[in-house]
């Protein structure tokens, strides 16, 4: 697992394009090797739609998600 702690506002924005891009300073950076023991789905939440290819109606899952509750612990921490 990856923690990367920002502070709340940016330091510098930047326009390219129509595109703006935020910059943030880096308050904590840690990765931890963890184990996950649990895991809970609470309500599906994909979003399924309907294509036709070949004259037959195919549903497509574009994004499969629940929501969920993890449960790990801690193994080790490692360096950033």
């Amino acid at each position: 697992m990856h923690v990367h702690v920002c502070e709340r506002i940016p330091y510098r924005e930047e326009k390219i394009g129509d595109v703006l891009y935020f910059n943030y300073k880096t308050i904590e950076n840690h990765m931890y090797k963890v184990e996950i023991y649990k895991r809970v789905i609470h309500e599906c939440t994909n979003q399924i739609s309907e294509l036709e290819e070949d004259g037959e109606i195919m549903h497509v899952c574009f994004f499969p998600t629940d929501k969920q509750t993890i449960y790990f612990r801690i193994l080790e921490k490692t360096d950033a």
